[in-house]
């Protein structure tokens, strides 16, 4: 199954921000395949836009405290996401998935200081910067294991890569690397009820 939907933007707000005009396509497919009765495949990839919200693009500024200030970004730009997933299944109980993401303009805050000359303070100012490079990876394994025939396991286990990279004001690059394991131990024993 595949779809594909087009969009244009005309963003025009004089005296504030640059005029804004693009065109996106967004396209989405999902595909599976049953090898046999004992494997299952499937692929998926979708494109979709983040939008920004009407309060992160006001170009004013306001207090959080006397030394804390929040400021908007009028030239703020949609961050378009690409999602890539892979997932094997086998005998229906055994499942492994991948999971892929990436964006070239996510948004980031991004702090900065500033002198209020007239009463000689220095605050600091918290904004929104786009153009940030996002990459994020996520494996994740689901298997149970019957130890007896009294004694079950439910284990699982996740693997994250992520890395960012910023434009603006200067370049950085930061990534980190996660994982987690999980089980689950269920014990049956028998009872005789005597009525």
């Amino acid at each position: 199954m595949a779809g594909l939907r087009g969009e244009y933007t005309d963003a025009q707000v004089k005296g504030v921000a640059a005029p804004f005009r693009r065109f996106d396509l967004f396209p989405s497919f999902n595909y599976s395949y049953q090898i046999n009765e004992n494997h299952d495949l499937s692929l998926s990839y979708s494109r979709r836009i983040r939008r920004i919200s009407y309060f992160t693009l006001m170009a004013y500024r306001w207090y959080d405290s006397r030394y804390t200030l929040r400021e908007g970004n009028p030239d703020l730009k949609p961050n378009v996401l690409n999602n890539l997933k892979f997932n094997y299944g086998l005998l229906g109980k055994y499942y492994l998935s991948l999971n892929c993401m990436w964006s070239y303009n996510a948004v980031s805050q991004y702090n900065k200081t500033e002198k209020i000359e007239s009463d000689n303070r220095l605050v600091i100012i918290s904004t929104l910067k786009d153009g940030v490079k996002t990459q994020s990876y996520n494996l994740n394994a689901y298997i149970p294991i019957s130890l007896a025939s009294w004694w079950n396991t439910t284990n699982q286990a996740d693997i994250y890569v992520n890395s960012y990279q910023t434009s603006k004001p200067e370049s950085e690059t930061f990534s980190n690397f996660n994982y987690s394991f999980f089980t689950q131990h269920d014990f049956l024993f028998p009872l005789k009820i005597v009525g």
